[in-house]
């Protein structure tokens, strides 16, 4: 189980540091194309993302509680629900990623029509 569930994980977490690569890129050439670009900025904008990680390896952490285990705490949470934190959490994680992105890429001009036509503005 431990195997299954630490395979998973590592899956997760490649895609999410891709997310993160692309979303720091992409701030980077905004800021740089904006002329805000400050190179102190960067590692404050790359640890935004560490403790939404940690939350979410947490979350993911309790997942491998045994049902038989967790049933004798009494808790008022469902076992599912309990599990279920933990793709709740990525979700969140990777929406907040991919949204910076898009973002990123409505102030750069890529894409800009049809970011602007699914509901996306230039930030100002």
């Amino acid at each position: 189980m431990f195997d299954l569930w630490l395979s998973e994980i590592v899956r997760k977490m490649i895609f999410l540091l891709f997310v993160v690569a692309l979303d720091t890129l992409s701030g980077v050439v905004s800021a740089l194309k904006t002329g805000e670009f400050k190179w102190e900025q960067l590692p404050k904008f790359i640890s935004k993302y560490i403790p939404l990680i940690a939350g979410w390896l947490l979350a993911e952490a309790g997942s491998l509680i045994p049902e038989d285990i967790y049933s004798t705490a009494n808790l008022p949470i469902p076992y599912a629900a309990f599990t279920a934190v933990g793709g709740i959490s990525y979700g969140f994680v990777m929406a907040g990623g991919l949204g910076s992105f898009v973002a990123n890429l409505a102030n750069v001009g890529i894409l800009k029509e049809w970011l602007e036509k699914v509901g996306f503005r230039k930030s100002e």
